[in-house]
């Protein structure tokens, strides 16, 4: 009876640790959904390229809960950033905005690739750089400042991932209704 009650108990366990699991994955799943869905619905309401920058800041921001830097593409890399700081952090300017931040940033809109903290491509820089970009065409660049020896976690990675997606979506249409504007 003894056995049994034990090996009862560890199917019990067992069971119990992977509903658990489960219900982790099932909740994280859930806040990922609901985060991308409302991201999605107010960049809809956005009809500015400035617009965007400032929901794209916000959103990062409320995700990663630290500086963001939007650098800004108009035909060609503009080296001064909007940055989203509403923490209020001090030394954002030598930290975020020093001329190696600059030439990172620079180097993800000139080749079209990740590269900053976290990444094998000029990881001495305080900021992750993630392009926003449809196809080849790129619209900004953002910088996602990282805390020392904090890297993003697996869902955070997907999160900003698909959150670039629907960005570049969103600057994809701004840019074809200036066009239809302009031509009428």
């Amino acid at each position: 009876m003894l056995i049994v009650m034990v090996i009862v108990s560890f199917t019990i366990n067992l069971l119990q640790s992977k509903l658990k699991k489960e219900k982790d994955f099932a909740s994280s799943h859930a806040y990922s959904m609901d985060f991308l869905l409302q991201a999605s619905q107010r960049l809809q309401l956005m009809s500015s390229y400035e617009d965007i920058m400032q929901e794209t800041c916000y959103q990062l921001h409320k995700l990663i809960k630290n500086v963001v830097s939007f650098y800004p593409v108009n035909k060609e890399f503009i080296p001064k950033p909007y940055v989203y700081n509403p923490q209020k952090l001090p030394n954002i300017e030598t930290f975020y905005l020093s001329k190696k931040e600059m030439t990172v940033a620079k180097w993800v809109y000139t080749n079209n690739k990740n590269a900053g903290a976290s990444t094998n491509t000029l990881s001495d820089a305080n900021a992750l750089y993630l392009s926003i970009r449809k196809n080849n065409h790129v619209y900004g660049v953002v910088g996602i400042g990282l805390s020392p020896n904090k890297d993003l976690t697996t869902n955070q990675s997907l999160l900003i991932k698909t959150l670039l997606n629907e960005i570049s979506l969103a600057f994809d249409s701004t840019a074809k209704h200036d066009f239809k504007e302009n031509i009428l």
